[in-house]
């Protein structure tokens, strides 16, 4: 009795020390399962954060590869434009030289003028005169032009006229033609109306009232479009004298201007001429002079375009500095995620080993813990972390 009382007692606290152990491994799965999936969600929003920050390095880094060779070409750019300046400027000092000894030639010129007893001015006012002449019958000219085309254009239409008035007269004779024989037609029946009825009677009456109506007012029209006709015949034969007339004039004022022309040639206004193709040369240098230095002026705007590109070159710079901040800020964030990744893989996330069992389990081989970070190994001090935000400042 003693003996069953014993055994009962030693299997009942066999069972109490089996239920904790089961209860403690229970506890400690729990424990496991709460801070792995804590640290699968931690992972999950910082390997998200990761990827972002790996995509923004690698448009940085492009960027300051483009930058880099913006750079070269500005600097290359600004060389060529150094040299084109410094070759713009000797062009400049030759065309100073020039333009002085084309005004001391110009000067002379004058001098051997005056020495002759030639009045230029009096050979340039009747240079004038004549170009204003020219002026005006030039405009006479133009305006005899117009009037000739407005008149080929009204001889064109009042001939096209003629021709639908003449189609319109033949067409209206036809008809009186018509409606006479048929008139005639009526007049014989009328004569030959003995022992017809009286109604039909009146009514062939009516018809040959009603044609004769017709006929008179055709007639009428046909009078009244020939004499249109006859008109149109005065009024074309009028435009096409009054054009050859104008025609006439338009000619004339051609060869008085053409005499004007040819009047040029006479000495004094050779000479005149010679003097304003020099003068006219001397300009053409002036005017080339001013060229050149609008050149030099937007070589001026160019130096400011330089200066400007240096400045923002010095700007691309600071922005290539931050960019290596922010860079190092990755690799910084790179680390830790390796660092978080190690965590991960700590035997604290796996399966504990069974009481009665001291042969370490395949899924407990896992990788080393990182150093730096202390997880005691017994069972009954190992517990997932509850406060993740301090594992985060921890770990950064």
């Amino acid at each position: 009795m003693k003996n069953k009382i014993s055994s009962l007692s030693l299997g009942l606290i066999t069972s109490l020390i089996v239920n904790s152990q089961v209860m403690s491994m229970i506890e400690n799965q729990q424990q496991k399962n709460a801070l792995s999936q804590d640290l699968s969600g931690f992972l999950d929003k910082d390997q998200s954060e990761y990827w972002m920050w790996d995509h923004q390095i690698k448009e940085l880094t492009t960027a300051i590869q483009e930058t880099e060779k913006n750079d070269a070409e500005a600097r290359q750019y600004i060389t060529f434009l150094g040299q084109d300046i410094f070759q713009l400027r000797e062009s400049i000092a030759s065309l100073k030289s020039k333009i002085a000894i084309t005004k001391q030639e110009i000067s002379a010129y004058d001098q051997d003028f005056k020495a002759e007893g030639l009045d230029i001015t009096s050979i340039e006012n009747e240079d004038k005169k004549i170009e204003v002449k020219d002026k005006k019958l030039q405009a006479k000219i133009d305006q005899l032009k117009k009037q000739n085309k407005d008149l080929t254009l009204a001889i064109s239409k009042l001939r096209k006229s003629q021709t639908q008035l003449d189609h319109a007269i033949s067409s209206e004779k036809k008809k009186i033609a018509d409606w006479t024989v048929q008139i005639h037609d009526l007049q014989k029946a009328l004569k030959d109306s003995s022992g017809m009825p009286s109604k039909f009677i009146e009514e062939m009456k009516k018809e040959l009232d009603t044609l004769q109506d017709t006929q008179k007012k055709a007639q009428e029209t046909l009078k009244n479009t020939e004499a249109k006709l006859k008109r149109d015949k005065e009024k074309l034969r009028h435009d096409v004298t009054l054009k050859k007339r104008k025609q006439t004039l338009e000619d004339k004022d051609s060869e008085t201007l053409t005499q004007d022309y040819s009047s040029l040639k006479d000495n004094d206004i050779t000479m005149k001429i010679d003097h304003k193709a020099a003068v006219y040369d001397t300009k053409e240098s002036d005017r080339d002079f001013v060229i050149e230095l609008g050149d030099q002026m937007n070589i001026s705007g160019d130096n400011e375009m330089i200066e400007s590109d240096q400045d923002s070159i010095t700007a691309e710079n600071k922005t290539l500095a931050a960019h290596a901040k922010q860079e190092q800020t990755a690799k910084k964030l790179d680390n830790a995620l390796t660092t978080l990744i190690s965590l991960m893989q700590h035997p604290v996330l796996g399966p504990k080993p069974e009481p009665s069992s001291t042969k370490p389990r395949d899924e407990d081989n896992l990788t080393t813990p990182s150093k730096g970070v202390d997880y005691k190994k017994s069972n009954t001090s190992t517990s997932a972390p509850k406060d993740m935000n301090s594992l985060h400042k921890k770990i950064f």
